[in-house]
């Protein structure tokens, strides 16, 4: 059960960072959103809290696939690694991709797609842009380092409360 409660905390952190991005969008980009009341406001909130948790499930799929298998060796130290492994690369690129979007999108009007990395690839000077990016965008990385190291410091509190309990007794219900 323990195992459980990890996993839908782990899931709720990284939506919760999720939508910390969401909401630092609205307040990076606010001149290019109009929001006339209050109606306006939710309807955003609701958006970006559908977006947040479609996102979250398909970046943090590989996690909960692995973690969620009704498997022997899912109790297996390596196994566990490599499911936290798939949990904090999945959750370091949605970070990476909602940080980028942040100075992205006042260019664009758009998020993130497939035509951002093939103009990446086009121009050749992508490693000269990076440094360039964290000149002018500084608020974002300061955001983005301090996203990641709320992500450590409470996924390693979640890790050591929640740790998943040996099972002892594997008849019950494994494959």
């Amino acid at each position: 059960m323990k195992s459980h409660i990890s996993i839908i905390l782990k899931f709720l952190l990284s939506l919760g960072l999720l939508l910390i991005t969401q909401v630092a969008m609205f307040f990076f980009n606010s001149s290019i959103f109009s929001i006339d009341g209050i109606g306006d406001f939710f309807s955003i909130i609701l958006g970006a809290t559908r977006f947040g948790i479609s996102s979250t499930v398909v970046f943090l799929s590989p996690f909960l696939i692995i973690s969620l298998l009704p498997i022997r060796f899912r109790q297996n130290k390596y196994y566990r690694i490599v499911g936290n492994f798939f949990y904090v690369l999945g959750t370091e690129l949605m970070l990476v991709l909602n940080c980028i979007d942040l100075g992205y999108y006042k260019f664009t009007f758009k998020r993130i797609t497939y035509d951002f990395f093939n103009y990446l690839g086009v121009g050749g000077d992508f490693k000269e842009l990076i440094p360039q990016f964290a000149r002018d965008y500084w608020q974002i990385v300061v955001l983005f380092v301090a996203l990641s190291v709320l992500f450590c410091f409470v996924r390693k509190i979640i890790d050591k409360k929640y740790s998943p309990e040996l099972i002892l007794d594997i008849k019950k219900w494994y494959l």
